[in-house]
């Protein structure tokens, strides 16, 4: 889906999208590896994907208060 979704003609967004949408169903594991390994910002992309799944404390109705993650992300530059 994504590699159609590429080459189709026009804007290039129907690929950003498809690849978010496949990468949230099927997670790092629907991806192939050669792919991963030619993936720009791969190292980055990673990480906040740890920290969203694992790391972050954040609940509805809770004040969240972790220094640790406030000063990671807090005012972060995430560009690639």
């Amino acid at each position: 889906a994504a590699i159609l979704a590429a080459n189709r003609s026009g804007n290039r967004a129907a690929a950003c999208v498809t690849g978010q949408l496949l990468g949230a169903k099927l997670g790092i594991n629907g991806i192939a590896p050669n792919l991963l390994h030619s993936l720009e910002g791969i190292q980055v992309i990673r990480e906040l994907c740890n920290d969203l799944t694992d790391g972050c404390q954040i609940r509805r109705n809770r004040p969240y208060n972790d220094n640790k993650w406030l000063s990671k992300y807090q005012t972060c530059d995430y560009t690639i």
